[in-house]
């Protein structure tokens, strides 16, 4: 058997068809399908992926297998299948993100230029066929700023949405921090640690995944509320003020109560619709998405529990 070279991790949403097109992506790659794996965390999330995925895997042209993780957040389902992967390299992928054709084979490519032993920050672009030209979530990897190919990156934007980087330093750093109340920033927390062992981050430009389509607005201020209740204990943990300008700003206080205002459903739903990808509401859902950070860190620094659990 061949060796493996590439791990790609991909955790089972709800979705059975978002996950049918995430797999058919993956058996198209140009990189040999005798030297991947791709690892599908099943999380028992919904009957008709527990039925769809043996079925799907045992007739697949590439090396797929099932990972059962029932009854844990996703922190610790990341932990249970990475110690599990057999590749050199680990390439964690979004669910929500096709795989561009060359995707596994640009990763190899840019770990082999830069040593081997580097975290290689890959592209995420809308899907050239999307009807949904709105922003997506990945987007905010860039904050705003478009990288350059094989710019160094540093450790707060290793998001892990599209991202390879050595099992072993992974393994040797205790993988994921499990004590995270929700999932969120636990990976910005482990980037950190890997930067601290001298791990250096690189983009790559030919490393390219697809946003398909655009979550739902509640999922989305999910997410950012995740990531701002989470921010509370890794900014406990790093002390980093590029981290805490990133996600926290300057005036956070008072743009927290400014916000509370727009907070309602009527505003949520502008945000979902067509109209999002007008300016102006553009503007007013970026200002939603922020506001549901503070409020996620203001909760954690309170000590109050999470006031939802997303699930994505």
């Amino acid at each position: 058997m061949d060796a493996v070279d590439v791990s790609v991790l991909l955790i089972a949403g709800r979705d059975g068809d978002v996950l049918q097109q995430s797999l058919s992506h993956l058996e198209q790659q140009s990189y040999p399908a005798a030297r991947f794996e791709v690892l599908v965390v099943d999380q028992g999330s919904s009957r008709a992926i527990s039925e769809i995925l043996p079925r799907r895997i045992a007739g697949s042209p590439a090396r797929m297998r099932i990972v059962p993780v029932s009854n844990s957040s996703i922190t610790v389902a990341r932990n249970v299948v990475l110690n599990g992967a057999l590749g050199r390299w680990l390439l964690f992928l979004d669910l929500e993100l096709l795989a561009g054709p060359r995707l596994v084979e640009q990763h190899v490519v840019a770990q082999h230029q830069h040593g081997g032993g580097c975290v290689v920050v890959g592209n995420v672009q809308r899907h050239p066929q999307s009807i949904d030209r709105r922003s997506v979530h990945h987007e905010a990897l860039t904050a705003g700023v478009p990288f350059v190919h094989n710019q160094p990156l540093r450790f707060l934007d290793w998001r892990y949405w599209n991202l390879s980087v050595p099992r072993e330093a992974v393994v040797q750093n205790n993988g994921f921090d499990e004590l995270c109340a929700v999932s969120g920033l636990e990976d910005v927390e482990l980037a950190w640690r890997l930067e601290q062992e001298g791990i250096q981050g690189f983009y790559s430009e030919e490393a390219t995944a697809y946003a398909w389509t655009r979550a739902p607005m509640d999922e989305e201020l999910a997410r950012r509320y995740a990531d701002g209740y989470s921010l509370w204990r890794v900014l406990d943990k790093t002390h980093s003020d590029i981290l805490t300008n990133r996600y926290l700003g300057t005036g956070r206080r008072g743009a927290s109560r400014a916000m509370n205002w727009l907070i309602t459903p009527a505003y949520r739903q502008l945000c979902g619709s067509r109209a999002g990808r007008m300016l102006p509401v553009a503007w007013l859902c970026r200002k939603l998405s922020h506001h549901a950070v503070l409020q996620g860190y203001n909760d954690a620094r309170r000590g109050k529990p999470p006031r939802y659990r997303p699930q994505f």
